[in-house]
Order: C-alpha cells, then sequence, then structure tokens
C-alpha cells in the first residue's frame, strides 16, 4: 500500500515538472521495494495520453517485483508506453534477502533474484551482476558506469 501511495505521488510529481521542464529528462531507479513504487508510478501515469513517454529510462536493482514483470500483458504494456528508452534489471541470483523473500514467500520469484521469465518487452534488457550483498551501494559498486 505504502508503494502504491508513493508511486502515486512520483508520479503526480513527474506530470508537474515535466510541465515546467518539459525537456528535462527523467530516469527512474529503483532498488528493493523502490521497484514497486516505480511499477505503481508507471501505472498511474498509463492513465492519460499524454504521458506517452515520459519517463525516459528505468534501472532496477535488486528488484522485488515478480519476475514476469516485463513480459505480463498488463505490466509489459504499461512500461512500454510510459518509458521511452530503455528498461534494465540489474540482477543477482546470490540476493540474500531476495532469496529469503523468495522462500518465505513475500515475493514470489523476484525479478532481482533470478532476471525476468517469459517473451520480455523489447525496451526491456538485464545484467547479471554480483553484489557483495542486498544493498544498495553493494549494486552501485559492481557497475562500470552509472546510468
Amino acid at each position: 500500500m505504502i508503494a502504491e501511495k508513493n508511486g502515486r505521488n512520483l508520479a503526480n510529481f513527474i506530470e508537474d515538472f515535466k510541465s515546467i521542464s518539459p525537456k528535462t529528462k527523467i530516469r527512474l531507479m529503483g532498488h528493493s521495494l523502490g521497484s514497486q513504487v516505480i511499477l505503481s508510478t508507471v501505472e498511474r501515469l498509463s492513465q492519460k495520453n499524454q504521458n506517452k513517454g515520459i519517463i525516459e529510462s528505468v534501472h532496477f536493482f535488486g528488484a522485488s517485483i515478480t519476475s514476469d514483470v516485463p513480459s505480463s500483458k498488463k505490466f509489459g504494456t504499461l512500461l512500454q508506453r510510459v518509458v521511452r528508452g530503455k528498461i534494465v534489471n540489474y540482477y543477482s541470483p546470490n540476493d540474500e534477502v531476495l532469496f529469503w523473500g523468495d522462500k518465505a514467500n513475500f515475493v514470489s520469484s523476484p525479478l532481482g533474484l533470478y532476471g525476468a521469465t517469459g517473451k520480455t518487452i523489447s525496451k526491456y534488457h538485464q545484467k547479471l551482476v554480483t553484489p557483495e550483498n542486498h544493498r544498495f551501494a553493494s549494486y552501485v559498486a559492481v557497475l562500470n558506469s552509472f546510468p
């Protein structure tokens, strides 16, 4: 519920900001539960036609959303519509927090643990990384460049 509410708030902020600064590129990065905030933001933004391509790119790190999101009819279509550029998922089969969350049935097959399942949308890419732990700083430390 909190992630959905914050997604709504972020969507409102993005719309307001783009009305003031339409040429500014918006890139969203979400770590762990932040991936659900991004998904909720995209869902909210997709409700208005003028928001097509409003987000330049999305980057997930240790995403706690399910691995079928980039291939699902519902969310795949929404992401394809709202994100102009690319969607990148940095995932790690060694992420102990996501492994535990999957095992305890808090998140079934997390995107950040296994990568995507099924045929994904064309804008989606994923990168296998080996962070030291689940912390965002550990994910950033293993990148060659920052998005």
